[in-house]
């Protein structure tokens, strides 16, 4: 996991002088010298103020770092650069609602918006109509959208150098999930601790800063908490403790007990192993545990429903006091998505508990997973067997229910993941994992004949479990990296 990206809590008045803060923060200082020699550029160089057609390499740069776009590179297209649409939206720190029916996307940061449709010149910012020169297209499956118009929408500066090719963004605006490089939900670490649906699994696994953090069994036996490089590389024994529910925050990382002495407690310790800390001593008997946008959320047996508190544990509270038996909520557009598994109500509510209600009921959603303006869960089908899964998805607003995987006799759905509009899921009558597009409406096909037990939520990839002892990393394609020769954490 990663976060290189800047956050507003950086910049908060401190009732000085405008002149005195700048001086003070040298990024800002930075970024507001680099803006001046741009612009001097262009009121000297005309030529440079119009992209011109090109087929080189156009580099974007936002608060003078350079955005990697994973699936497609920007282009020029007739005098105006292009960019992937959800990388440049998560870039700028904007949350990012793509409704699949219209084929329009949505960002929003703080009080902006930029709505656009797909091969529509009508789009609306801020509030207001606005027709465009050159509308989002769709270039090698991946919808691409003018980078000026997005950036500018979300209160950026953005100039353009024709003779370096390059794109040049000045942004003092950030989302509290903003980042620099565009990159999957795991990434979001100023907002996300973890994957959510990595906490679906116990969170075993998290990313950070080209280093996964993973719980395991060592040769003797114990549970140990290690990390190591990406490329399964460089491995370290951390702590012989076991835990779970990884999340990785700022400068620490995050997790609960799971056995051993103090075992229902919360913990926080330093990427190298140092400074192990119990964020709160009073909480027994922690559940479910995960990080997003400043507070722990949590489930404990001393007190009843769902509690959040602050990293050091103070301002400790109580949202709902729905009872949860499981790990059955998630997180995400601010909402927090949950089982009442005593009524069988699916519920949301928002981070401090207000606006809670019921978006369906007498169903019980199991394993729910945040992606791309949907929530997918797994339930068991009406009339279905005891051990039959199917995963079902809808809007976020409840609306626009349909079922992705299952249904089929040969089919029941163990644990699952959802990265980008693929879902890859586990079944649980042959425990191969496979994967499949969803937008498409394509077959699902194995990634790989190994026996899984758990799957967790990388950069480019999966990184699974084993019920042979091992641990791999799978690439979107199947193809194995690497595997660590561990015993499975039961």
């Amino acid at each position: 996991m990663e976060n290189t990206g800047l956050s507003m809590e950086h910049y908060r008045s401190d009732g000085l002088s405008g002149d005195i803060q700048i001086r003070q923060n040298p990024i800002i200082f930075r970024i507001l010298v680099t803006s001046i020699f741009a612009l001097l550029i262009v009121f000297l160089c005309p030529s440079l103020t119009k992209a011109t057609a090109s087929n080189g390499t156009i580099n974007v740069l936002l608060n003078e770092k350079t955005l990697a776009f994973k699936d497609q590179s920007p282009v020029n297209i007739q005098g105006t650069v292009f960019v992937p649409m959800r990388g440049i939206f998560e870039a700028l720190g904007a949350k990012v609602t793509w409704n699949e029916k219209e084929r329009s996307v949505t960002g929003t940061l703080q009080n902006k918006s930029v709505f656009l449709r797909l091969d529509s010149r009508d789009a609306i910012i801020n509030g207001d109509s606005v027709r465009l020169a050159d509308p989002p297209v769709l270039l090698n499956t991946t919808t691409m959208v003018p980078i000026r118009i997005v950036s500018e929408g979300l209160g950026a500066e953005v100039l353009w150098s024709g003779e370096n090719q390059t794109v040049f963004i000045s942004s003092m605006i950030t989302g509290s999930d903003s980042k620099v490089g565009p990159a999957a939900e795991k990434d979001e670490n100023t907002a996300y601790g973890n994957a959510t649906s990595n906490t679906q699994q116990l969170g075993l696994v998290v990313e950070k800063d080209g280093w996964i953090y993973y719980v395991s069994v060592n040769e003797q036996g114990k549970f140990e908490l290690g990390r190591m490089r990406t490329d399964g590389t460089d491995y370290q024994k951390l702590l012989e403790k076991g835990v779970c529910s990884l999340n990785a925050v700022d400068d620490w990382l995050l997790f609960k007990g799971c056995v051993g002495d103090r075992s229902d407690h919360i913990y926080k310790m330093r990427y190298d192993g140092t400074e192990l800390t119990e964020v709160d001593k009073n909480t027994v008997f922690v559940r479910w545990m995960y990080y997003y946008n400043g507070w722990i959320y949590y489930v404990s047996a001393d007190k009843n429903g769902i509690n959040r508190m602050r990293m050091d544990g103070t301002s400790n509270e109580e949202i709902s006091a729905d009872f949860l038996i499981n790990v059955s909520s998630t997180i995400g557009d601010d909402w927090i998505y949950y089982t009442d598994s005593l009524n069988k109500k699916l519920k949301k509510m928002r981070l401090d508990g207000s606006d809670a209600h019921t978006i369906f009921e007498d169903r019980i959603a199991l394993a729910l997973v945040v992606d791309q303006g949907w929530v997918y869960f797994s339930e068991q089908p009406a009339g279905g067997s005891l051990i039959e899964r199917v995963v079902t998805r809808m809007r976020l607003d409840g609306t626009e229910e349909e079922r992705i995987v299952g249904g089929d006799e040969l089919i029941s759905v163990n644990n699952f993941t959802v990265q980008n509009g693929v879902i890859y899921y586990v079944n649980l009558y042959n425990m191969c994992l496979y994967k499949r597009n969803i937008e498409d409406d394509s077959a699902a096909t194995m990634v790989t004949n190994k026996q899984i037990k758990r799957i967790y939520t990388i950069t480019d990839g999966l990184y699974l479990q084993s019920y042979e002892g091992d641990w791999y990393f799978v690439d979107k394609d199947g193809n194995i990296s690497f595997s660590r020769p561990v015993r499975s954490v039961q």
